[in-house]
């Protein structure tokens, strides 16, 4: 299933109003054209009838509002009687922007799983169709770009939450433990490192409380 309301911006717009109570007149026309992007990449997952994945794939937001407004989006693809996790590559560029994000994510009662490592590190040549950018073309990109955060309504909110101490984010390839690292390498293929979060007691959080 896509985004609830498919790729029509204003719809999207006018739910997450309703849904988070965020003034969407502070998003910009850019920030909303590269947000219809957005829309397009998310794919919400329901399984059975506790459980929620919700996956996106962001085109970087210009400025802090629209970098808030992405937590009120991903909020309000919650299901609020489910348990949510919203995987995301959010193209956050810098830890600016990631404090804002995350400091609105916490806002809004999404919790963001702890990651202590860097995300991406590459280096774009002529080959990526990019040379026409000098911010990106010969400049290594570092950054936290991708994130696991988790949202629980109803009854297992605070089972939930409780849980939520005992799990952390693993990466893979380690980008901190080996600084000069560039990703795609002849060890692995893409330009994101691996996020795992391993959710031993989730069968306990699914059973209905006692």
């Amino acid at each position: 299933m896509l985004a609830m309301e498919g790729c029509e911006c204003n719809k999207i717009l006018e739910m997450v109003r309703q849904d988070v109570l965020q003034d969407a007149e502070e998003v910009g026309s850019e920030d909303l054209e590269r947000f219809r992007t957005t829309a397009r990449k998310t794919m919400t997952l329901d399984i059975g009838d506790n459980l929620r994945v919700i996956n996106i794939h962001v085109k970087e937001m210009n400025t802090e509002a629209g970098t808030q407004f992405l937590a009120d989006y991903m909020r309000c693809l919650c299901h609020p009687d489910k348990i949510n996790f919203v995987l995301a590559d959010t193209n956050i560029p810098n830890p600016s922007k990631v404090n804002t994000f995350t400091a609105r994510a916490s806002s809004l009662g999404l919790h963001v799983i702890p990651c202590r490592s860097t995300t991406t590190r590459k280096k774009r040549t002529e080959l990526h169709g990019q040379m026409y950018d000098e911010r990106k073309c010969f400049k290594v990109v570092e950054a936290r770009k991708d994130f696991c955060l988790c949202w629980a309504g109803g009854e297992r909110r605070e089972r939930v939450e409780a849980a939520l101490r005992k799990w952390e984010v693993k990466v893979f390839p380690e980008l901190g433990e080996e600084a000069e690292l560039l990703l795609p390498n002849a060890h692995w293929p893409t330009d994101h490192a691996m996020l795992a979060v391993e959710l031993e007691i989730l069968p306990q959080l699914l059973s209905p409380s006692s």
